[in-house]
């Protein structure tokens, strides 16, 4: 079996696994390139001819180390390299392609968390400004993830079915973990205004009433922030991190923290501890 038909094969897998559509671009991107280099090196690509010493050789290479153009790969980026190859392999030794993972022995560099990018209060104001003069939906979407934290993605899940103008909401977190989330009044008014008259459905909608896509709700993102003069690098995720780096300047509470974001592990909220 040639390397490309298990790749194939292993996104397949993926996909019934339930891991989302970005996951499983990453993994394939990740191995398409361990693949173009091992053709470059004069591999013939068939699977079971992989060792450890090969998969070694590509991390010690140009092409593993340094990114397109030519900079040397951070080490998360290097370390979410490392987890698709060894991932990869480890899928194809279990399905019996292979006579042992050629990746079993990678080990991840260890590696500080990246600081989480808030606004600073002049950048929050700026933007929530320029929300003022946004459409209604741009102003509930983002001030919805600004004032409770949650992910653009779990925003752009809700129906509005989940909502209970009361204050509480029925949303899904990554990994596809149904959560109930309280917000407050401040927060109710401004979905009971956008709700309207509706009952049923996508609660942020795009064009003919269908949900709106990520894309979409990242384009228009930019153009509010855009108008509020904010850096270019900053995403939407920068309005979670923005919600938790207040609550914990507001109560010095890492585990309010915790248990507003629904994070699982404590470690994934410490980012916040300065």
């Amino acid at each position: 079996m040639q390397i490309q038909e298990a790749l194939d094969t292993f996104l397949i897998q993926l996909e019934a696994d339930g891991r989302s559509i970005h996951t499983r671009k990453q993994y394939a991107r990740h191995v398409r390139l361990f693949t173009n280099w091992a053709h470059e090196v004069g591999h013939s690509g068939a699977i079971d001819k992989f060792d450890e010493p090969f998969v070694a050789k590509f991390f010690v290479s140009d092409t593993g180390k340094n990114t397109a153009r030519g900079a040397k790969r951070k080490a998360t980026a290097a370390n979410a390299l490392r987890t698709s190859i060894r991932v990869f392999f480890g899928f194809c030794h279990d399905a019996g392609w292979t006579p042992k993972n050629a990746a079993r022995l990678l080990r991840r560099a260890i590696a500080p968390p990246p600081a989480p990018r808030a606004l600073s209060e002049a950048e929050e104001a700026r933007f929530v400004a320029a929300l003022e003069d946004a459409t209604p939906r741009d102003h509930t979407l983002f001030t919805l993830m600004l004032k409770t934290g949650i992910r653009l993605s779990t925003a752009l899940a809700l129906n509005i079915e989940d909502i209970d103008i009361d204050g509480i909401m029925d949303i899904w977190m990554k990994g596809d973990q149904q959560e109930r989330l309280e917000f407050s009044p401040n927060v109710a008014s401004i979905l009971t205004g956008f709700i309207g008259d509706r009952f049923s459905g996508p609660f942020i909608c795009g064009q003919g009433g269908s949900r709106l896509g990520t894309r979409q709700a990242q384009r228009r993102f930019r153009v509010l922030a855009d108008l509020a003069r904010l850096p270019k690098r900053v995403s939407p995720h920068a309005l979670r991190h923005t919600f938790a780096t207040r609550l914990y300047q507001k109560t010095s509470d890492i585990l309010a923290v915790k248990n507003a974001l629904m994070h699982r592990s404590i470690e994934s909220t410490m980012v916040y501890v300065k």
